[in-house]
């Protein structure tokens, strides 16, 4: 039967192929639904895992902090305690707050100085010496007193009423002498030295008039001797004594000195060490290895305190001198400028200032064990097993460098030491095998 030209088989084969394509789309559209949800899934999952990335860094950081601020906290009890900072366990220093601990740093501060305050008593210094033969006591009490001071002997009698005997009457003779000591202190005191410079002349002819020398003075034409400029060079930068100090001490000696003239005085002086200085900075940098690090001063300026440094630079056994260089700051200009022409080993400290003294290839930087073994000691109750190790290595370091100073002395019978010997005492397993690993 056909109907308007389509029979039966052709409708159900259009319907067919209209619920087939209807059916596509439909799985289209659900493949496209599945594909956002799975994007969807996606950036969820990789954001969870950036989050999750974060917070175990931010753990990770927040660990490490706890750790400095341990670290800091336990360096800080032993700068302020000392060795006595063990009546304190680190690990309890967390349930106290800062004002906690500042306060417990206080009372402890306290005690000490009451138990310091605390005199000992004081002991005969008759009974302070050992007999012969045992070794001497490192105990309490008054320390005896040098032979080599000069003595003064004081003896005190009875007059001779008082010697009567208050039974008999009879005159007490001598029977022993009780003696004790004392020391006491001479101030210093100011002398004045007349030079007189005999002149001469002939009587015959009255000419060539010749004058006794004078002995040369540190001040031409200064009013200081050498013991009155030794002593305030001493007092201002052996003792560290401003000047306004050193006037009002020799006020009290008897005699005035303003400190514009103590100033003037020391640079004076200054001036007349300046070719000593610059003899031994000559002989320190023939040195094969230079020691070298630096040291922050207060300086006082107009209206305010600086802080300055001191450089010493310290040569090797064959020039065994010390220089040390001042600088206003803590740039490199200070090494790069003393060590300009040096060639050798520069012993120093991490600082990057040095960097550009290494960059000409003509020094060789050489580490120091000591400042390493601060952080390894510093980092042992952190990471215990590989401080003490590296703790242990330092040590074994220390202990051959003893034996090498004792197996080669400075001066022997032959001369001088030997570092040839000595690098072949490195080398030598026998050397290195003592005393067992770390």
């Amino acid at each position: 039967m056909r109907l308007n030209g389509m029979d039966a088989k052709d409708l159900l084969i259009k319907e067919l192929q209209a619920q087939l394509q209807c059916n596509q789309e439909m799985l289209q559209s659900k493949d496209m639904q599945l594909e956002r949800i799975e994007a969807k899934l996606h950036e969820v999952a990789s954001q969870h895992t950036s989050v999750t990335e974060q917070l175990s860094q931010a753990l990770d950081e927040k660990d490490h902090k706890i750790a400095l601020l341990e670290a800091k906290i336990k360096r800080l009890l032993s700068t302020v305690r000392g060795s006595r900072q063990e009546r304190i366990n680190p690990d309890q220093l967390l349930l106290f707050s800062q004002d906690e601990l500042r306060e417990l740093a206080e009372e402890l501060e306290k005690s000490d100085q009451e138990n310091a305050d605390q005199t000992e008593p004081e002991a005969d210094p008759l009974q302070d010496s050992a007999s012969p033969g045992e070794p001497p006591k490192k105990g309490k009490g008054r320390r005896l007193l040098p032979p080599n001071l000069p003595k003064e002997i004081r003896r005190y009698e009875l007059k001779e009423e008082e010697r009567k005997c208050p039974c008999c009457g009879e005159t007490r003779h001598e029977m022993g002498v009780e003696t004790s000591q004392q020391i006491e202190f001479i101030p210093a005191t100011f002398k004045v030295i007349e030079h007189q410079r005999v002149q001469y002349a002939c009587k015959s002819c009255q000419e060539n008039v010749a004058i006794a020398p004078k002995p040369p003075q540190p001040i031409e034409k200064g009013l200081p001797g050498p013991g009155l400029c030794s002593f305030v060079v001493l007092s201002k930068f052996g003792d560290h004594l401003p000047l306004y100090r050193e006037e009002d001490l020799f006020s009290r000696m008897g005699w005035v000195i303003r400190r514009s003239t103590i100033c003037d005085w020391l640079y004076e002086l200054g001036m007349l060490i300046e070719p000593l200085v610059q003899r031994m900075k000559h002989l320190v940098l023939q040195s094969s290895v230079i020691h070298t690090d630096d040291t922050k001063i207060k300086m006082l300026d107009i209206g305010i305190c600086r802080e300055a440094k001191f450089w010493p630079y310290q040569g090797d056994w064959l020039h065994p001198y010390v220089v040390f260089d001042f600088t206003l700051d803590r740039t490199r200009h200070g090494p790069k400028n003393f060590l300009a022409n040096y060639q050798g080993y520069l012993q120093a400290d991490a600082y990057s200032g040095y960097d550009c003294v290494y960059a000409s290839g003509s020094v060789k930087e050489v580490a120091c064990w000591v400042h390493t073994r601060r952080y390894w000691y510093d980092a042992r109750d952190y990471d215990r097993t590989r401080a003490h190790i590296a703790l242990g290595y330092i040590a074994r370091l220390s202990q051959i460098e003893s034996q090498l100073r004792a197996s080669f002395p400075s001066i022997t019978q032959q001369g001088e030491r030997d570092f040839e010997a000595i690098a072949r005492a490195c080398d030598s397993p026998g050397l290195a095998d003592t005393g067992g690993e770390p």
